[in-house]
């Protein structure tokens, strides 16, 4: 066996038969006749590989292209309701008289929320 684990025994009669242009000894007559052939396979190889390669790419892109639909959609969805609450808060800002003016400080949701509460609560 050579470096490669391919047959170097010289009794190439038994060994013929075992042999193809994937696992011919370098020196050996049968490699150099084949060589073009072997080329071509290895070529032919190459390039279904390379094909095999393209092809999950394009499966992936498929895929993606699913999941980006899915979030262009959801984002549509998102943008739906976000502006249906901005709607539905400002009427009831105009309903009650709050300014929608945003300068100066303004106390956050949480903290009126809880502010509401304990008023509703405590109004007893």
């Amino acid at each position: 066996m050579d470096q490669y684990g391919r047959s170097t025994d010289t009794n190439r009669d038994a060994d013929t038969k075992r042999l193809t242009p994937w696992n011919l000894p370098p020196d050996s007559a049968e490699n150099s006749s084949n060589s073009h052939s072997h080329n071509e396979r290895i070529c032919m190889m190459l390039l279904r590989s390379r094909l095999q390669q393209i092809r999950n790419m394009q499966e992936k892109l498929e895929l993606m292209s699913k999941y980006s639909l899915k979030l262009l959609n959801a984002q549509d969805e998102f943008a739906a309701l976000l502006s249906q609450e901005k709607e539905d808060t400002l009427r009831l800002a105009a309903e009650v008289g709050a300014s929608t003016n945003t300068n100066g400080y303004v106390m956050s949701y949480a903290v009126a929320l809880e502010n509401c509460c304990n008023t509703l609560l405590h109004k007893d």
